[in-house]
């Protein structure tokens, strides 16, 4: 499969390889070493080469100046060369990865390991010197594939350079890698990305994705102005496709506050369902499900939008605080939606933890709340303990809903223990199934 079919994804692996690299802790991150070994002499530190060459500089400050600009200079290209020796070490290695996913991504570790070390300028001067026999997006060769991991390696570090150089086309007809760079601008600095693609000649359709890129670096950090965004280019923001990329969107406390201040505005009117949705799941993470309610009620939220949250979220309130949270569910959605939605979460929470689930359902009182569970609890435990799942059954006051979850444990059981299986149902007045095939008779 050709590699350009997963530029997004690589993007993302490149910038997730660059930030763990330098968590670890091996080596200086690209921007501190620019920095360090900047050539402007006039703001860069100069480095103790050693004592013998800083014995050895003339006086002279002047001199002294050029002859440190040359030592820099010289260690500079010295650091480009050795390092493009070893990517072209890589290079071969790489051989046609840009035919193989798995090739490409085995030669970004070693990729990383010879640039961490050097300075953005420097990097930049390594993926410029192995040159390529074809294009750079789709990588056409090894050497490509080297070059362009450089540069969005980089990107993380200084987007807008790596965006300036016309020379390495990273667009596409509807934006590629260069779409991705952007919004690694756009999240760090929204008027610098506003300002370059103003600056480029890119068709209306391919320039969506760029403004909705930008879009989402403006409301990470300016929430209004990323409204605004939103209002002032409605070609590319349909009303009825700006709620999910709202919801999206990585939410600070600060841009908390501004977007709780923006709810009243009746120019937001249209995306109060996105922007409620936002602030809710921002403090699902952390906050007690006691919190999230006197939260919904300091939003104002409406009926509807408390009911859709508790619809959409019914596992992790459960599990955070299941007391409040049946009881918050409770008072907020229609009986029947209820007791839907909680037999949602056991699922849900049965498939992580049911254990944990089991505990809850036994503390719950008896009603068609927990006959709806327990159903919705066996069918999960029977795939993993069928006699414990058949106990459970058992306990579903309703006959008709009983006899159902029986008959759904009766059947899993069948599949994978027929004798035990066989046993048990003729004990429950349960009929062997006909369609189901045990696994070990399974050709």
């Amino acid at each position: 499969m050709k590699i350009s079919a997963f530029l997004a994804p690589i993007a993302a692996a490149l910038i997730c390889g660059t930030i763990i690299f330098a968590q670890i802790g091996r080596n200086r991150s690209l921007d501190q070493r620019l920095s360090a070994l900047s050539s402007n002499a006039s703001t860069a530190t100069t480095n103790d080469v050693s004592s013998n060459l800083a014995a050895t500089l003339p006086r002279d400050s002047a001199k002294s100046s050029t002859s440190s600009e040359n030592v820099k200079t010289r260690e500079f290209e010295e650091r480009v060369a050795r390092a493009t020796e070893e990517m072209k070490e890589i290079v071969a290695g790489i051989g046609e990865s840009q035919e193989s996913l798995a090739g490409f991504f085995g030669a970004l570790p070693s990729v990383i390991k010879v640039i961490a070390e050097l300075g953005i300028d420097e990097a930049i001067a390594v993926a410029d010197g192995l040159g390529s026999s074809g294009r750079l997006f789709p990588p056409a060769d090894g050497n490509a594939t080297a070059r362009l991991m450089i540069y969005l390696l980089v990107a993380e570090q200084d987007p807008l350079k790596i965006l300036k150089r016309k020379d390495l086309k990273l667009d596409s007809p509807m934006g590629g890698v260069q779409v991705s760079i952007l919004g690694r601008l756009a999240m760090r600095d929204p008027d610098a990305a506003i300002r370059w693609l103003d600056t480029q000649s890119i068709g209306d359709g391919p320039k969506i994705a760029y403004q909705r890129n930008i879009a989402l670096g403006l409301l990470a950090n300016d929430p209004r102005r990323g409204l605004d965004y939103f209002l002032e280019n409605p070609a590319a923001f349909p009303l009825r496709g700006v709620g999910q990329i709202v919801a999206d969107i990585p939410i600070s406390d600060a841009a908390k506050a501004d977007l709780i201040h923006a709810l009243p505005d009746p120019r937001y009117a249209e995306f109060r369902p996105a922007l409620t949705k936002v602030l809710m799941r921002g403090s699902l993470a952390t906050a007690s499900v006691a919190d999230l309610r006197q939260q919904a009620n300091a939003l104002q939220l409406s009926t509807d939008e408390v009911a859709n949250f508790l619809r959409e979220n019914p596992s992790a309130l459960l599990q955070r605080d299941p007391a409040a949270a049946t009881d918050w569910m409770k008072k907020a959605l229609p009986a029947e939606d209820y007791s839907k939605t909680v037999a949602t979460a056991i699922r849900q929470w049965t498939e992580q933890d049911f254990n944990a689930a089991a505990t809850f359902l036994a503390s719950m009182e008896i009603s068609s709340t927990r006959d709806q569970s327990i159903k919705e609890f066996t069918s999960v435990v029977a795939t993993m303990e069928p006699p414990s799942a058949a106990k459970w059954a058992l306990e579903i006051q309703d006959p008709t809903l009983r006899q159902s979850a029986l008959r759904d444990v009766g059947e899993i059981w069948f599949r994978l223990e027929p004798a035990a299986a066989r046993q048990w149902m003729k004990t429950q007045g349960i009929p062997e199934p006909s369609s189901a095939q045990p696994q070990s008779e399974s050709p």
